[in-house]
């Protein structure tokens, strides 16, 4: 029974209203950040992490060789990050 118990109260704390609402905010966040990014990147990287698509298909889809679109989703990667660090740091400084 206490196990029983432990998990219920697992998963009621996993879903608490300031958890949620956490992860909206982060979520939306950088959905933000994304869409600073210019359109190509943009583009690969939503169709790589949304659609789920592999780069064999991405490259079909948009017409350009599967190199362009691992060079372009590196590029988009390590400038969303950047940009996550930046909003990391300009939010701990404020």
């Amino acid at each position: 029974m206490e196990d029983i118990d432990l998990q219920g109260h697992v998963l009621k704390d996993r879903d608490n209203p300031f958890k949620i609402l956490s992860g909206r905010e982060s979520y939306d966040k950088i959905l933000n950040l994304i869409d600073t990014l210019p359109t190509s990147q943009r583009q690969v990287l939503l169709m790589s992490r949304i659609d789920n698509l592999d780069k064999n298909e991405i490259a079909k889809v948009l017409g350009i060789s599967v190199r362009t679109v691992e060079t372009t989703l590196y590029q988009s990667i390590k400038k969303l990050r950047q940009l996550l660090k930046g909003q990391h740091n300009f939010t701990s400084e404020g």
